[in-house]
């Protein structure tokens, strides 16, 4: 089974017999019309409401698109959704792939979840060192080591076990994708560096280094920053006094409790050039975010609490946002490369 660029057309209920097993395997496949493979937009590819919940039981193979569930457990989703996005996640030292799903709403999952891909989707991944991605809340993410790809059919899948999950997608073994992290940001004040970084699920951090480096390649540590150990969201500061650089990077090591560690995105500090160039004018119900110069290539909205809750993957000077309630918001965009990442509330 391989991946295809699809729009939804209707859902196809085949049963059919497994005389290994002497049990009755019901198979739910959703197939979509294929449009040109050279341009494919995010679409919704599955909705099912409060009232007309969908169950699927136990030991049932479902396939919504290229997103396959078979739960070891009877398994229903009421008021939700998947959305497939051709966007992928930033992530080091390479991106996703360029297939990604988001859900409407958390699930809390038992059974295996394949995700199958195309070869033109690896975006830069080497194919038989793929893992299995899933996030919580849409913008934080984590590699599953235990998860396994094939290559033959070009999938990679996962047994869960009551895990909770909001998207999925695949990533090469080793990296880490922004991992309860919800902004990092920095600037230059005249004296120092000021940097600042917000984490969710504070009380499972450890502590943080932040590193520094002159050419993104190679990076040494500025400075250890233990974890505050408190509950929730938690923003931290740190300033580095060594001005002795024109242009310079920065990253941050998060250590977890449980021993894994990810990293941010990487943000550059240019002394010669403090003038912010994103600028966001907050709105009765609403916000307009502007790029004074070059365009980012993709911008998503997102809430105080990590989810992604609107995404513009077209590259202009000036977007609108319409119909937020009072709130903190992130806009994360991609800009000359690199993920930048503003604040703002209503």
């Amino acid at each position: 089974m391989k991946a295809k660029d699809p729009l939804p057309v209707v859902a196809i209920l085949v049963q059919r017999k497994a005389e290994r097993t002497a049990m009755t395997i019901m198979v739910f496949l959703i197939f979509f019309l294929t449009r040109s493979p050279i341009a494919r937009a995010q679409h919704n590819v599955l909705s099912v409401g409060a009232t007309s919940a969908l169950t699927i039981t136990s030991g049932t193979i479902f396939s919504a698109d290229s997103l396959v569930f078979t739960p070891t457990s009877d398994f229903t989703m009421a008021s939700n959704s998947i959305l497939e996005t051709p966007v992928a996640v930033p992530g080091a030292p390479t991106n996703s792939i360029t297939r990604v799903y988001y859900l409407g709403s958390p699930i809390t999952f038992t059974g295996i979840i394949q995700l199958y891909y195309q070869l033109t989707e690896l975006n830069g991944n080497t194919e038989s060192a793929l893992r299995y991605n899933d996030s919580t809340t849409g913008s934080f993410w984590l590699t599953a080591a235990s998860s396994t790809d094939n290559s033959v059919s070009h999938f990679v899948q996962r047994q869960n076990s009551a895990r909770m999950l909001v998207a999925v997608t695949a990533t090469q073994s080793g990296m880490l994708l922004f991992l309860k992290l919800l902004s990092f940001t920095g600037y230059w004040d005249g004296n120092q560096v000021e940097l600042a970084w917000i984490v969710e699920q504070n009380e499972e951090s450890s502590g943080f280094t932040v590193e520094s480096s002159i050419d993104g390649q190679s990076w040494q540590t500025v400075a250890d920053v233990p974890g505050s150990q408190v509950a929730g969201q938690y923003k931290y500061n740190f300033n580095d006094k060594d001005g002795a650089f024109s242009t310079r990077l920065y990253r941050i090591k998060l250590l977890e409790l449980s021993g894994e560690t990810s990293y941010s995105s990487v943000i550059t500090i240019n002394k010669a050039s403090t003038i912010d160039n994103v600028y966001v004018a907050a709105k009765n119900n609403g916000a307009t975010i502007y790029f004074n110069g070059a365009q980012p290539k993709a911008v998503r909205l997102i809430n105080s609490i990590g989810q992604i809750i609107w995404m513009d993957n077209s590259s202009r000077n000036q977007y609108e946002m319409n119909n937020l309630k009072s709130g903190i918001y992130f806009v994360q965009y991609e800009l000359n490369g690199r993920l930048g990442v503003k604040q703002f509330g209503l």
